[in-house]
């Protein structure tokens, strides 16, 4: 299937895409073997973005190629091997975070250098409803802020 999916990517049939989801451990924290997966996918099938990100530093070599990001400190981490969450959840990379309170930041965009990375079409936010929970607060290139309750 992955292969069918590819070919049909590389023969420009509508609506197709290849998606890959690549499981692993520190190697894939600093994106050195999944950002060059990613660029020689990218060059020889085309750019459909660079895809999952934690919202903070799950750990202290955690970057990622091709992007822009940014995570303040006051970001509280979990992690399955620990800190662990009093909650058990944890995200598809293995972690949550927890903003204690106002003025925890992260910020993404499109990359400032480089051939790769420079489009986006959307963001996806994944996030936990929790009964605790506070405001999540959205601005897209500078416009108003919008506010997300995940209450």
């Amino acid at each position: 299937a992955f292969f069918e999916a590819l070919y049909d990517v590389e023969q420009k049939k509508p609506k197709a895409r290849a998606r890959i989801t690549y499981y692993g451990d520190s190697i894939v924290a600093t994106d050195y073997v999944t950002g060059t997966l990613r660029r020689r996918l990218q060059r020889d099938f085309g750019d459909a973005g660079h895809g999952f990100l934690l919202v903070a530093n799950g750990w202290p070599g955690y970057f990622h190629n091709d992007i822009d990001r940014f995570a303040s400190s006051g970001w509280q981490v979990s992690r399955v091997v620990g800190p662990h969450a009093k909650d058990g959840f944890y995200s598809l990379g293995g972690v949550s975070f927890k903003a204690p309170g106002p003025g925890v930041l992260s910020r993404f965009g499109t990359s400032k250098k480089g051939s790769y990375g420079k489009r986006v079409k959307r963001f996806v936010l994944s996030y936990l409803e929790h009964p605790e929970g506070g405001t999540i607060g959205l601005s897209l290139d500078g416009g108003a802020l919008r506010e997300l309750p995940t209450k």
